[in-house]
């Protein structure tokens, strides 16, 4: 992580909440699925972007492929759903920055 990037962890029932502003590339393993399931990542898009930024979501087992991706847009509520990964599978997410752009303003 750089000095821009923080994740804080939900306090209070509170979800975590984190500052993309010089992010160019986070991968976080979330863990080893035990059965079959949908894999459901759900976020908030609290400003906009500057223009011209773009980043994106993945969802990816171990071996590097990706079951799912989503492009970030301002806006709450933001799905990104894999349906029916098998268990065992390792999954992690993927944020990134693309084309060189960073979503500051």
């Amino acid at each position: 992580m750089t000095p821009f990037y923080s994740v804080h962890t939900g306090a209070e029932g509170k979800q975590p909440a984190s500052n993309v502003s010089q992010l160019g590339l986070l991968e976080q393993n979330v863990g080893t699925l035990a059965q079959a399931a949908d894999v459901v990542l759900t976020l908030d898009v609290t400003d906009e972007w500057r223009k011209g930024a773009e980043l994106n979501a993945e969802i990816l087992d171990a071996d590097g492929e990706t079951h799912g991706s989503i492009q970030f847009k301002a806006g709450r509520a933001q799905r990104l759903v894999v349906g029916k990964v098998p268990a065992g599978s390792t999954i992690i997410i993927w944020f990134q920055a693309l084309n060189g752009t960073t979503p500051a303003f």
